[in-house]
């Protein structure tokens, strides 16, 4: 082959690669769109580092002491038996505002100081007015 066929076929190949992408031969165009893309990229890097520490959030067991007042969660025992068994028991829980101890409508028999580590619970898979929706039922 030729140079000159070689040149004609690379121009060729290079004029195919670039007919659809929407900048030009000066490269103007091309460096706001390699900007605009590393903009895209570091908002990903933002979203995919608070996505890791909501899960982090939602994974790690934490100190009792460390328990919310105000919501439900996701309590720890260690249960020991007089036989020397033990085991963990997790009971979902939420503390009462007035006597900061677990709330009577969820109390296993346990205070909140026999519980030693907390976890945040998930959200719900599906919200159950969406689901009843789907299922075309009324929300009465």
């Amino acid at each position: 082959m030729s140079e000159e066929l070689i040149k004609r076929l690379r121009e060729k190949l290079a004029d195919s690669l670039l007919a659809g992408l929407p900048y030009n031969r000066d490269g103007g165009e091309a460096a706001d769109l390699i900007e605009t893309q590393a903009r895209e990229i570091e908002q990903w890097k933002v979203d995919y580092t608070e996505a890791a520490l909501d899960v982090e959030r939602l994974t790690k067991w934490k100190p009792i002491g460390t328990a919310p007042d105000d919501d439900w969660f996701l309590a720890a025992i260690e249960v020991r038996h007089k036989n020397g068994g033990h085991w963990w028991e997790y009971h979902v829980v939420w503390l009462d505002d007035e006597t900061g101890d677990i709330h009577t409508d969820c109390e296993q028999g346990w205070s909140i100081t026999d519980y030693s580590h907390w976890m945040a619970l998930p959200d719900a898979p599906y919200p159950l007015n969406a689901a009843r929706a789907a299922l075309g039922e009324s929300h009465d």
